[in-house]
């Protein structure tokens, strides 16, 4: 049910930004016409993951990392939209349980960057996106064991902030909230979320 408000939650926080913000987002993209950009970034990771069956865990913000590249388009109007590949990597620990989940993804995503005036070169910036992952688990119970991967449907929820260095450089500093659905793993049905805090390098050219 948690995760059903979160994506309600966010949805209309995002609408909200959304209103407010297409007037002063003229004021300075559409000063730049379509640019491809290209970007680098990395990260923690926190699971928020429950497997069941052979192997019973609860994991709650054990955590990891994540590192990523993604090449896009800005399209001058506030809008930019990037095709992103992302490793994750986290541990797992559990009463009995000791191992690790991995996931290989990559997603279309479509964000918007919010422009706070000409005076003002931090930014927010919400986004969202679908695409396929690669979940792999490493994990021994008390009389079981997990060594398996498989495809997963995934989606991100992404909201942050931005910083414009130049007109072709910016940093961001992004939360981003990573969900796949239900997977066997070796007889244990594994949900995977994760919680990501993520700094990226963004480069147009």
């Amino acid at each position: 049910m948690h995760k059903q408000y979160l994506v309600a939650g966010t949805a209309a926080a995002a609408l909200c930004l959304l209103a407010s913000g297409a007037e002063a987002q003229d004021r300075y993209r559409s000063t730049y016409g379509p640019s491809p950009y290209f970007q680098i970034e990395g990260g923690m990771t926190f699971l928020d993951t429950q497997g069941s069956g052979d192997i019973d865990f609860d994991s709650d913000w054990d955590s990891g990392y994540n590192l990523g590249a993604a090449i896009g388009m800005d399209y001058g109007n506030g809008f930019r939209s990037h095709l992103d590949f992302t490793y994750q990597s986290a541990d797992v620990g559990d009463s009995g349980v000791d191992g690790d989940l991995k996931s290989i993804s990559l997603l279309g995503e479509l964000l918007y960057d919010f422009d706070m005036g000409d005076r003002w070169p931090v930014y927010p910036f919400v986004g969202a996106g679908i695409g396929v992952a690669r979940i792999s688990g490493d994990v021994d119970g008390l009389f079981d064991q997990i060594d398996d991967e498989q495809w997963a449907f995934a989606y991100r929820l992404t909201g942050g902030l931005g910083y414009r260095i130049s007109e072709v450089t910016d940093i961001t500093l992004a939360y981003r909230y990573y969900d796949t659905n239900e997977v066997d793993l070796d007889g244990t049905d594994v949900d995977l979320s994760t919680h990501n805090f993520t700094l990226a390098l963004r480069v147009k050219f």
